[in-house]
């Protein structure tokens, strides 16, 4: 069993247990889960255009403070963030944002990208580019992988043995 922490609001702590090898994050006392978007899932829906289909779950009611919830004033929100993982400077940090899952979108060709989701509440008379009222913890990242086929060190061996008739055994 892992200890329970207190968490005082806004505060994250870590817990790793070596007995067990379990590792949870705790926030605002309830466990990341909780508090974060989970089972996210990106499909790659066109290499060529970079289409995208990112998918994922999110419980408002166990999450997001029941105060702010309650507000007719509050809108519910998601922003997905983009980043490279390819150090280049024309590899920059891209922010999506939508009402709901899924959300289908285009990212940049040539790059592998780390995607991460947040619930945010907004408060819709705020000027653009104000900060969210509450956000909860990004979602754990996934992988989409836009860089073509011949940049895939594995697939192009597998595919340059298939031609000339050599077993790959990677």
């Amino acid at each position: 069993l892992l200890p329970e922490l207190p968490a005082a609001h806004g505060q994250n702590y870590s817990v790793f247990s070596f007995g067990c090898l379990c590792w949870r994050t705790m926030a605002l006392g309830r466990d990341s889960s909780e508090v974060a978007p989970h089972a996210v899932i990106v499909q790659i829906r066109s290499l060529s255009k970079g289409a995208l289909r990112l998918s994922w779950l999110f419980n408002w009611e166990a999450s997001a403070p029941a105060e702010l919830l309650s507000r007719s004033d509050v809108v519910r929100a998601f922003e997905v963030v983009g980043r490279c993982k390819t150090p280049e400077p024309a590899a920059s940090e891209t922010k999506i944002s939508c009402d709901r899952s899924p959300l289908d979108c285009e990212l940049p060709v040539g790059y592998c990208h780390l995607l991460e989701v947040r619930a945010l509440l907004l408060d819709p008379t705020a000027e653009p580019g104000a900060p969210p009222i509450w956000a909860s913890l990004a979602s754990r990242a996934v992988q989409a992988d836009l860089r073509s086929l011949e940049a895939v060190p594995a697939r192009a061996a597998a595919k340059a043995a298939a031609k000339v008739g050599r077993p790959n055994f990677e």
